[in-house]
């Protein structure tokens, strides 16, 4: 411990946590087991009462002697310039989820690329080499010739929002629930022909699992009902304007847009607003994900929201779990809420002959 501290401090700690100074002195050390839901609410407790009075463990003292770093890493698909910069954005909520969890319970977090693991100039990069974290959390998808080498650069790999799925160390959101989430609403708003915008996706490719499994899920509730399903895809804003004419053509107050993501609806929003069609006058729109600054800058889009920062904060509680029982932890996955919005109302009763907006 912090050779500067007192053990009145330790007396006063637990005294006002309700539990004995050896209680305390152990969970400041990270010798405390918290594998119970009890056991990590005391923790909680006394981590919060120690920093509030500015009593600070020695972590140097506690790896020397445990063999532990208390440091974690999170590792991104981003690399040095070009757009892969900012490959993943939405993951900065994730972070500080993680970022809190582990701060309370004594870890600290590093941030590392890809480029810290494949780069040849990074391929010896300090995090790794000097083996100075107790594990690793993987964001999103990432190269296949990368997962073996992830693996084996620490003890625990946490994988989370990623295509790595198993029984254990996997965390990710319910992306068929969205797809049926997402279709049931707009069938029941009463839209009698469904679009999906979203990427393409080419034989062979490598592509996030969402891709995937939110559009097959509105293609099986689509079916089940007899409703009629057509695609607009597109990798780029440019790619959706080609298709100008022809979306034109698609959008009625009876048809609903499905957007795989929030960059497709506002791709789209923008292409239909050329037309002078805005949604939910002249057609539906609802998009399968949300974030932090969709939330504040089109708050009435109607969306499957999820809470990037509490997968973050899971994401932290496993990994802790992980490491204080050194047992692989059950997979999760979280499912979306449905935000009602002011995007899809569902067609008006008269809306069997096409409506345009006036010129």
């Amino acid at each position: 411990m912090n050779t500067t501290a007192s053990p009145t401090t330790l007396e006063l700690i637990a005294k006002e946590a309700g539990v004995s100074v050896r209680t305390v002195y152990r969970v400041l050390q990270g010798e405390n087991k918290e594998s119970w839901p009890s056991a990590q609410r005391r923790g909680k407790l006394i981590r919060q009462i120690s920093q509030r009075m500015g009593f600070i463990p020695d972590s140097s003292a506690r790896s020397l002697r445990t063999g532990q770093k208390m440091q974690i890493a999170v590792l991104l698909r981003n690399t040095e310039g070009g757009e892969m910069r900012s490959h993943y954005p939405e993951a900065f909520e994730i972070i500080l989820g993680i970022n809190e969890v582990m701060e309370q319970a004594g870890y600290g977090v590093h941030l590392a690329t890809i480029g810290d693991v494949l780069h040849p100039r990074n391929a010896h990069s300090r995090i790794f080499r000097e083996h100075m974290v107790d594990g690793l959390i993987v964001i999103s998808t990432m190269p296949d010739n990368l997962l073996k080498m992830l693996q084996a650069l620490t003890p625990v790999c946490l994988w989370v929002h990623s295509n790595i799925w198993s029984q254990t160390n996997c965390l990710r959101r319910d992306e068929a629930d969205v797809g049926q989430q997402i279709a049931g609403r707009m069938i029941g708003l009463g839209y009698r022909k469904l679009i999906w915008a979203g990427p393409w996706r080419q034989a062979g490719e490598s592509r996030h699992y969402s891709e995937t499994q939110r559009f097959d899920h509105v293609q099986t509730v689509v079916q089940r009902h007899g409703i009629q399903l057509e695609q607009v895809l597109a990798n780029s804003a440019g790619e959706l304007a080609d298709q100008f004419d022809r979306i034109g053509a698609m959008l009625r107050p009876d048809v609903g847009v499905i957007a795989y993501s929030t960059e497709y609806a506002r791709w789209l929003t923008h292409c239909a607003g050329s037309l002078r069609l805005q949604p939910p006058v002249d057609f539906g729109l609802a998009c399968c994900d949300e974030s932090r600054v969709l939330k504040s800058h089109w708050p009435g889009l109607c969306r499957v929201g999820f809470d990037q920062f509490e997968l973050g904060r899971q994401a932290g509680e496993m990994m802790i779990e992980n490491l204080e029982t050194d047992q692989e932890i059950k997979s999760r996955l979280v499912r979306g809420s449905w935000i009602i919005g002011d995007t899809a109302w569902g067609p008006p009763a008269d809306s069997a002959q096409p409506h345009r907006s006036e010129s």
